[in-house]
């Protein structure tokens, strides 16, 4: 592991550091912690989170889970789909339709 990624502003390990702490505290709440900008902390959490997470293997489900859930007011929603045997989401959509 290298000790910069090419073009960060950041130590890879202050960049682990603060993708740990997005698992239990606000984005916000680590970009003051750290004094940093709240979308430095999103960028770091998003490509930690798009580097730990692969494709989703559709062959082998077997029994889906659906929600959804009111993320502001007027009928908008946050629909996420799980395979029930494991508990990992399978999709996650902003919209009650799929759109192919």
């Amino acid at each position: 592991m290298d000790l910069f990624d090419i073009y960060s502003r950041v130590t890879r390990r202050l960049a682990l550091c603060i993708y740990e702490l997005c698992k239990v505290l606000t984005v916000t709440d680590v970009a003051k912690h750290f004094g940093i900008n709240w979308k430095t902390v999103k960028a770091i959490d998003k490509y930690f989170l798009e580097e730990g997470y692969e494709e989703t293997d559709y062959q082998h489900l077997r029994i889906l889970a659906v929600d959804e859930i009111s993320i502001k007011k007027g009928q908008k929603y946050l629909v996420i789909v799980l395979d029930y045997l494991t508990g990992h989401v399978v999709w996650v959509g902003k919209e009650r339709t799929l759109v192919s």
